[in-house]
Formats: structure tokens, C-alpha cells, sequence
């Protein structure tokens, strides 16, 4: 990740929370701004291939603690950058992350929606590699105000492993209703690598009311409600 120079993050500072829990139903805060805090290291996020000097994400670590199990716990401050003016900023804690994480972020609701238009921008957080755990956000940044939407985690190799997808989002209709859900993918035999089993749990309604994101459980929280077998050629990863 590129670091900034010293002056940039003196000048931050100086101006300056598996898929979590689904039983939302008022949205999360929305933050704009925070009080002044020791800063431990500065990341510099690029959002879609933007150029950092245009439209970025400054990621300030705040605090660092180690796990038995070596694993790490980190609170970050976010501050989203468009033209190359902060907007809003926001602090996240991210419990039980992989040593030497890293961050990643596109516009959109996917890394293939039309950057230019959406006022959405999902961050990973996690070790560059297939397989790897990967902490993931849905924000929302739009009239100088910023919500955490949704956040998950997803694990993939070669097609196999778990996810979130959203369906009937539309990134260029920015207040339209649209729903998450959780799938899996797993091959049916060790031994037979082009037939798996699908499976779908935790749909979540997500929509835009009183001037914030909510969030409704439709299915049962952590209970798997639809299963198939299909062949990994005719899977649809996306739904």
C-alpha cells in the first residue's frame, strides 16, 4: 500500500463495525465527523483504478492488538476523498484479521459496476490470495454523509468457498430497494471437480428510508433454506 508523505498526515489528523448481524432494522449511524486521535501508520486505498490523487480512501490505523492465536484486531479511521477533498470519515474495528492485511476497493456493488456513477464503494480487507478470509464493507457516500450498509466476509478458490451477492441492485438507481443473500459453493465428490453443491441462506432486504439505509432478515438468520446440484460450468456465481 502507498504511504503519504509526512505533511498529508499531519493534515488528517489536524482536520480532523461471516456477515455481522442481519437483524438490522434502522440502519447504521451515519458520521461525518470525528474527534482528533493518535495515528500508528497511514494506508492510501485507490477506489476502482482512480488515480490516489483524485478519488482515494486514507486509512488510518489507530490501534493494534495481537490474538492467541496470532491472529490481529485493528480499529482504522476511514476518510473517503472525492476530487481530492475528504467528504466523511468513519472508525472500524475489525476483530480476528490475518497478519499483513490489506485493503482494496472498488465502486459499485461488484468490482464490474460503472464507477463513475454509483455512490456506492465496497472495501476488502484481507491477505491478497485465493482462499484467504476476506473482511468486507458496503458504504454508501452521497450529500457529504456516509453509512456503513452492510458488511460480510467471503472466502474463494477457484469457485469454491462462500460469499454475498446482491440482487436487483442497480448502482446508477442509488436509492433503489435491493437484497443480499449468502451463498456457498462445494464440490459433491473430492473426486469429482465439475458437479458441487450450492447453497443459499441469510436474504436480507436492504432500502432507503427517512434518509438511511435499512436492513430486514426475510429467512431464517444462519439457516440454509435452498439447496441444489449443479455443475460448476452452468453455476452462476453472481445470484
Amino acid at each position: 500500500m502507498k504511504k503519504l508523505p509526512l505533511f498529508f498526515l499531519l493534515l488528517i489528523v489536524a482536520s480532523c463495525k461471516k456477515e455481522i448481524d442481519p437483524n438490522i432494522n434502522n440502519g447504521s449511524k451515519i458520521e461525518t465527523e470525528l474527534p482528533q486521535v493518535k495515528v500508528l501508520k497511514t494506508d492510501t486505498i485507490a477506489i476502482s483504478g482512480y488515480d490516489t490523487k483524485t478519488n482515494y480512501i486514507i486509512a488510518s490505523l489507530l490501534k493494534k492488538t495481537v490474538t492467541k492465536e496470532g491472529n490481529e484486531n485493528v480499529q482504522y479511521r476511514l476518510a473517503f476523498y472525492t476530487n481530492n477533498k475528504q467528504i466523511a470519515s468513519k472508525d472500524l474495528t475489525i476483530n480476528d484479521c490475518f497478519k499483513d492485511s490489506e485493503w482494496s476497493a472498488n465502486y459499485g456493488l461488484s468490482p464490474d459496476d460503472d464507477s463513475s456513477v454509483s455512490p456506492f464503494i465496497q472495501l476488502d480487507y484481507g491477505v491478497q490470495t485465493d482462499g484467504s478470509l476476506q473482511k468486507q464493507y458496503l458504504f454508501y457516500l452521497a450529500d457529504k454523509k456516509l453509512q456503513l450498509v452492510h458488511e460480510w466476509e467471503s472466502s474463494s478458490d477457484s469457485g469454491v468457498g462462500s460469499w454475498t451477492v446482491f440482487l436487483n441492485a442497480n448502482p446508477k438507481n442509488e436509492k433503489q430497494t435491493f437484497y443480499s443473500r449468502s451463498v456457498s459453493f462445494d464440490y459433491k465428490d473430492d473426486n469429482n471437480d465439475t458437479i458441487g453443491i450450492a447453497t443459499y441462506s441469510d436474504t436480507i432486504k436492504i432500502y432507503f428510508e427517512n434518509d438511511q439505509w435499512k436492513k430486514q432478515l426475510l429467512t431464517p438468520k444462519g439457516k440454509i433454506y435452498r439447496k441444489k446440484e449443479v455443475s460448476i460450468d452452468n453455476f452462476d456465481f453472481k445470484k
